[in-house]
């Protein structure tokens, strides 16, 4: 149980290393464009020239990746994105139902309480 952090925290240190050479790689790439550009066109127009193609790339990128989620989404159902969100109600409701038999004054409070909050929300 206590490895768990140190896990999460490696993940997140490989992820944000891979994610730097990502970025140093498509820099990379940007500059060699821009080269090959600058060889066809002047200098300026090389480098609105190599933006477009860089913007238009990454919005292609963009447009697949909603296009997969939009496609999983509809063929997987509605069901399957509150699966979670039900587990864990279930779990928290049965924990409440408990501590309610057990504590019948406080959960009155703090029912009294949360139904005060919700009210002040709107």
């Amino acid at each position: 149980m206590g490895r768990i952090p140190a896990r999460i925290a490696a993940i997140l240190l490989a992820i944000v290393i891979v994610l730097l050479g990502v970025m140093g790689a498509f820099i990379l790439c940007c500059v060699a464009l821009y080269a090959a550009m600058a060889g066809l066109m002047a200098p300026p127009f090389a480098a609105l020239a190599s933006a477009a193609i860089v913007l238009a790339g990454a919005m292609l990128v963009a447009l697949l990746v909603v296009a997969i989620g939009w496609r999983s989404r509809r063929r997987s159902g509605q069901d399957s994105l509150y699966t979670a969100g039900n587990a864990i109600g279930t779990l928290m409701a049965d924990r409440v139902a408990e501590f309610a038999e057990e504590n019948p004054r406080a959960s009155l409070v703090m029912s009294l309480l949360a139904g005060f909050m919700a009210g002040t929300r709107r």
